[in-house]
Formats: structure tokens, sequence, C-alpha cells
């Protein structure tokens, strides 16, 4: 009576742990009638199955069961549209440690001559330690099987669940303790715990490597971000100094009056002139003045932002050039932050291009402009040309004029510009000595 109690208990308990751990494994939870019924429907064939395999007692039927139990429950957790990478590994992870607790119950049984109700205790006792353990560990398993290491840990749980199916069916047929089945089950103990520490050891090998690309990246990002913050310090800086400039000449502005006054009373028209020469020179730097033109007429920080650091770049390499934007542009019309994103990348793109184009120039000149009209905004920058280029081919990847040039500026340009057919329009001129390049973001 007591054997067919513990049976019965053996024969529920068995599947329904399998199953809490594989869900707790994957974290999957059932949603909806559906997956409900198919899941009750899974348990009863998995039940029914542990029936035969008890019956027929025949340790290959038994592996083939357990497979098949692993199959419908990834067939029924692949309908949460989880990756199957992870769902194999989590069926792979509930079927090793079923077989395990079938090889140590076995093993137990052969080792001590154990009776058939204490084996099942055994085994009742392993399955409970196992929820406990899964339980536990549930997140941690989740966040490997999910995680960047899943191949690996993949390939390890095919490695060791084949080695284990060996081995418990091994085990199964062995009617004594053999040297050969204590050897058995050592190498597979030694499997595992191999298995296990290269697992480790390739996991944090990978998370060192992925820790110092990103330690890499961090650096780049951070070196980006302080030039970009020094240029838009230079910015500020700039602005400062001609409210400065334009004080002191406030200031002297009345004693150049009374200059102007005195120097005609005199009809000393050569003097003075000379004067506001010397004046001029000493108090105002045309270029410097002109460096950040227009630029506080952009009302959008990351359009800003990448203007700066451009114009800034050409300033220092000494670039002739001329930015315009006489009007306020308050409203841009981007669609979405990812355009917004991009247009800034065009931005980038094509400052650069320009000044890679006219670096090796005896007389480089650079104009862009940045206008709206009717809601639309138009953004358009030209270099100077040393030698006619083919405005067919400008956009081709690899295609480039200049030497140590990778050529793919402008083709990622059209790409870009491609993923906005209705909003975006691009246009290039390459006649009377200029490149041209027109960008057109409709409302």
């Amino acid at each position: 009576m007591l054997s067919t109690i513990l049976d019965v208990i053996l024969l529920l308990l068995s599947p329904l742990v399998d199953f809490v751990n594989y869900f707790k494994i994957i974290k999957f939870k059932t949603k909806g009638k559906i997956s409900r019924i198919l899941i009750l429907l899974i348990f009863l064939v998995t039940v029914f199955e542990e029936i035969v395999t008890d019956l027929i007692a025949f340790p290959p039927l038994d592996a083939l069961a357990t497979i098949i139990e692993m199959g419908l429950l990834i067939l029924v957790c692949s309908r949460s549209k989880k990756d199957y990478r992870m769902l194999l590994t989590g069926a792979l992870i509930i079927g090793i440690i079923d077989l395990g607790n079938n090889i140590v119950v076995s093993f137990l049984g052969k080792l001590f001559d154990m009776s058939a109700e204490i084996s099942t205790v055994i085994y009742i006792c392993l399955c409970l330690l196992s929820y406990v353990y899964i339980r536990y560990y549930a997140k941690k398993i989740n966040k490997l099987i999910s995680g960047r290491n899943k191949n690996i840990l993949l390939n390890s749980a095919i490695y060791l669940y084949i080695s284990s199916i060996i081995a418990y069916i091994i085990a199964s047929i062995e009617k004594t303790l053999s040297t050969a089945l204590v050897i058995l089950i050592g190498i597979l103990i030694i499997q595992g715990v191999y298995t296990i520490v290269n697992v480790k050891i390739s996991v944090r090998t990978s998370k060192n490597i992925l820790n110092e690309a990103e330690q890499n990246y961090l650096k780049k990002q951070n070196a980006q971000l302080q030039r970009n913050n020094n240029q838009l310090k230079e910015y500020a800086n700039s602005l400062e100094k001609d409210e400065d400039r334009l004080r002191r000449f406030k200031h002297d502005y009345r004693n150049i009056l009374n200059s102007l006054k005195i120097s005609a009373q005199k009809e000393d028209s050569k003097v003075l002139i000379k004067q506001l020469d010397e004046y001029t020179k000493e108090h105002f730097d045309s270029d410097a003045l002109s460096k950040f033109k227009d630029v506080n007429h952009i009302h959008d920080e990351l359009v800003k932002s990448i203007i700066i650091t451009k114009l800034s770049k050409m300033f220092n390499n000494g670039i002739k050039y001329r930015f315009s934007c006489e009007k306020d542009i308050n409203a841009f019309p981007f669609l979405s932050s990812s355009e917004h994103m991009d247009v800034v990348r065009i931005l980038g793109i094509t400052f650069d291009n320009a000044i890679e184009a006219t670096k090796k120039e005896k007389d480089p000149k650079i104009e862009a402009m940045l206008y709206q009209n009717n809601g639309n905004l138009e953004f358009i920058i030209r270099n100077s040309l040393a030698k006619e280029i083919n405005k067919n081919e400008v956009f081709q990847m690899g295609h480039t004029t200049k030497e140590n040039h990778s050529g793919i500026g402008l083709n990622n340009v059209l790409k870009i510009v491609e993923k906005y057919p209705n909003n975006m329009m691009v246009d290039i001129n390459t006649e009377a000595g200029w490149f041209t390049f027109n960008l057109v973001i409709f409302k």
C-alpha cells in the first residue's frame, strides 16, 4: 500500500516539478485558456509516458519520453515568441536534472541494495531539492541562457545531456554496481564539473572582453563629449568677447564722434581715417566676429551643436567659410527622434566631406546655409572644387576624390535619406567650380 502511494506521488510530482522549474527558468507565464489547456494536456501526456515507461522498464524508452516531454514544452512556450535557443537550453537543463536524479537513485540503489520504497522516497526528495534549487537560482540561470553567451551554454547543455542519457541507460541496464559503472559515473561527474567550469570561464572571459570594449567605447564617447563641450564653451566665450567689444565700442562712441567733429573742423580727414582704421584693427577681429555668425538663430540643441562643432573645425583649419541662418528656426519638421538624429548625422557627414575635399586646395572655401520656407527646412553646403567630378558617381560606395579616404560618407547620406522617401530630398551640383549639396526636409 505504501509503495503504491509513493509511486503515485512520484508519478505526479516528477512532471509537475519539471514543468514549474522550466517555466521559472524561461520566465514563462500562462496567458489565456488555450495555453492552460495545452499545458494540462502535455502534463497528462507526460504522466501517461511515466506510467508506460514504468511498466515496460526499458531505459532508452524512458530517455525518449523525456525528450518528447521537453519538445512539447518548447512547442507550447514558443507561442510566447521567446528565443528558441533559450527555450531549448532551459529544456536541456531540466532534462539533465531529471536524468541526474535517475542516475543518483540507480547508483545508490545498487550501492546500498535499497528497497523500491526507499528509492522512491529518495527520488521524491531529489525532485523537491531540484525545485528549491531552481527557485533560488532561476533569475541567474535565465540571465545566462538569454544573454550574450547563450550559444556557449546551448552547446554545453547539448553535450552534457547526451552524456547523461548514455550514463543513465548504462546505469539502468547494469544489475550490480560494477567497476565499469563506477568509472562511468565518475567520468560523468568529471564531465559535468568540467562543463560547468568551462562555461563559467567562457562567460567570464566574454564579460571581460565586453567590459573592456565598453570601457573603450565610453572613453571615446567621453572624449567626444569633452571636445563638444569645449567647442560650446568656445562659442559662449566668443559671444562674451563680442559683447565686450560692442560694450567698449559703445563706450568710445561719443569720443569718436567728438574726434570726428574736431577733425572735420580742422579738415584733417586723413588723420581721422587713419585713427578709425587703427581703432578698428585694435578692437575688432572680423574673422572672429563671424566665426559663429547666425548660429544663435537655430533653436535646436542637437542641430546647433553639430554646426558649432564643424564651424569651429573649419576656423581652426584655416578654411575660409561663411555660414548663414538669417531668420530664427524654431519648429523643425522632424517626424521622430530617429529622424532628428539622422538629420544631425547628415549635417556632420556633409560638413566633414566638404572639409576633407578642401584640405589640399590653395584657397579653400566653404559656404553653408540653413533656412526655413513654408515649414520646409533646407540645408545647402558647397565647397570649392579644384577639379570636375562626375555627380552621378559621388553617392556610390567607395567613390572618393580624396587620398586615403574610404568614400562612404555620401553613400551613408543616401541610405539615410532613403529611409524617409516622402519627407527628404537630396540634390547635388558640380558646376562653376563648386560642389553643392542640397537637402530639403518637407513639413
